[in-house]
């Protein structure tokens, strides 16, 4: 998954993993972060920018992935 730290991955059964990180040197003056999806494979599924203080976890990457990974509230 692309860029920043704090990177956060949670595991699925039909092994899908969602990633999360801060981007440090993205010029938008409005601080940003990722959520990404990647398959068994490592090919990129999704990728939206979430707000920096996103909790990514176990519940809300199923919610996302069930959500067609459409930007989150």
């Amino acid at each position: 998954m692309n860029g920043g730290n704090g990177d956060g991955c949670v595991l699925f059964d039909r092994m899908l993993k969602a990633g999360w990180g801060v981007l440090l040197n993205d010029p938008d003056p409005y601080p940003m972060a990722l959520l990404a999806a990647e398959d068994a494979a490592g090919d990129q599924l999704a990728e939206v920018r979430v707000a920096p203080d996103f909790k990514l976890s176990a519940s809300s990457a199923l919610a996302w992935v069930a959500d067609e990974f459409r930007q989150p509230d």
